[in-house]
């Protein structure tokens, strides 16, 4: 289960993409068309990728191969006290 409750996750990413989209609108008065795609695809990478982050930053467990690594150590520290 999630740190943050999934309804909250899934409004989150909805809300980034929403502001994602209206983006090159608020953009376009102010520069060229080439210039608004340029610096929407650069803020979309920069957002997205935090929030990808942050998605991964919730889940550490399976991120890390924790259930490996107890199992070595559990084996190791069986080894030690059987001497």
């Amino acid at each position: 289960s999630s740190p943050v409750p999934p309804t909250m996750a899934r409004h989150t990413i909805r809300s980034l993409w929403l502001w994602i989209f209206c983006l090159p609108f608020g953009l376009a008065g102010a520069m060229g068309p080439a210039q608004v795609a340029l610096w929407t695809f650069m803020i979309c990478y920069i957002f997205v990728g935090i929030e990808e982050v942050g998605a991964q930053v919730e889940q550490p467990f399976e991120i890390t191969p924790m259930t490996g690594l107890c199992n070595v150590i559990m084996f190791c520290l069986d080894e030690i006290f059987e001497m």
